[in-house]
């Protein structure tokens, strides 16, 4: 059985779906809310994405990593050592999330444009 290969020229194959967009109807301060709340979300996400590129150059520089590498991908040490590199640097899901946890929880609730009472 062959595989079927789509030319570039050819749009994509779409699959049926329906999208239903439903227009927001908030009010002014509504708004001025979504859109600080938003901004912040974005900062979060910036910083959380900056710092798992700079924890992820460092791993990649780090001696277990370079040592991994040049290991053939069957040595059970190579899965070791990319790991040791990952840990070393706090390159994980959960680390990034504990990096992210403080950014937002100690500004935001006093932000005049949230509408939140300060904690």
């Amino acid at each position: 059985m062959s595989a079927r290969v789509q030319s570039a020229d050819a749009p994509p194959h779409r699959t049926p779906s329906f999208v239903c967009e439903v227009p927001l109807r908030v009010t002014r301060p509504q708004e001025r809310i979504l859109l600080a709340r938003l901004e912040a979300a974005r900062q979060v996400y910036n910083a959380c994405l900056g710092q798992a590129r700079i924890r992820a150059r460092l791993v990649r520089e780090s001696k277990a990593f370079q040592r991994a590498r040049a290991l053939p991908r069957e040595d059970p040490q190579r899965k070791r050592l990319f790991a040791q590199a990952r840990g070393q640097h706090a390159f994980s899901a959960y680390a990034l999330h504990a990096y992210a946890q403080p950014l937002g929880r100690p500004w935001l609730p006093d932000h005049p444009e949230t509408g939140q009472p300060g904690v």
